[in-house]
């Protein structure tokens, strides 16, 4: 043979043989704490993380183990709360632009708030006022002395318990409006400390 030739062969078996020996080598741990070391990763070492080494003995790259049922829900409630957190600001956002765009001041939220109040204690005033002339017509009837006069004073409490009940739903209304527009104004005047 040709000199080279010998020497071409004579190289490519020395790069093949090189190759082959600069295979990685791979180390876990089982669950007993023993270390295996192989081309591939030994079954006996399960879900533990494995260490990549070079021909040399230097760290190339650790596979982590695959996380736990409880890293799992953990990572998802993670998540969840951060798009539930992001869907949240994107909400306060849209109502926030919403209110700006209905009340050009906190005059108009007074004023509004205001008049809406004004027509509920309007109307409870009425009740209130029909309540007592009620009250008074039941104290002013003789004792029932038949079917129809037991009639007439069931028909009369009929009439002042729906009057109760209107005095208190228009009390429990003032309520809900004082407490809805203090809501609206604190968030209105937050928006305007905020932009």
């Amino acid at each position: 043979m040709n000199t080279q030739i010998r020497l071409f062969i004579a190289l490519i078996t020395l790069t093949m043989a090189g190759v082959t020996s600069a295979q990685s080598i791979t180390k876990c741990q089982d669950a007993e704490g023993k270390w295996h070391y192989g081309n591939y990763a030994a079954t006996e070492c399960g879900d533990a993380p494995i260490t990549r080494l070079s021909e040399s003995g230097v760290t190339e790259e650790i596979n982590k183990s695959p996380p736990t049922v409880e890293e799992l829900q953990a990572e998802m409630e993670a998540r969840e709360a951060e798009r539930d957190a992001l869907l949240k600001r994107e909400e306060n956002a849209r109502i926030d632009a919403l209110l700006k765009s209905k009340y050009p001041d906190e005059a108009a939220i007074i004023g509004i708030r205001d008049q809406q109040l004004a027509e509920l204690r309007k109307q409870m005033t009425f009740n209130q006022t029909q309540l007592v002339l009620l009250n008074k017509e039941l104290a002013a009837l003789p004792p029932p002395k038949n079917e129809i006069d037991q009639q007439e004073i069931h028909d009369l409490e009929q009439r002042i318990a729906r009057f109760e009940r209107a005095v208190e739903q228009g009390q429990s209304a003032v309520n809900t409006t004082e407490s809805d527009y203090k809501t609206l104004l604190e968030r209105y005047r937050q928006i305007d400390s905020d932009g």
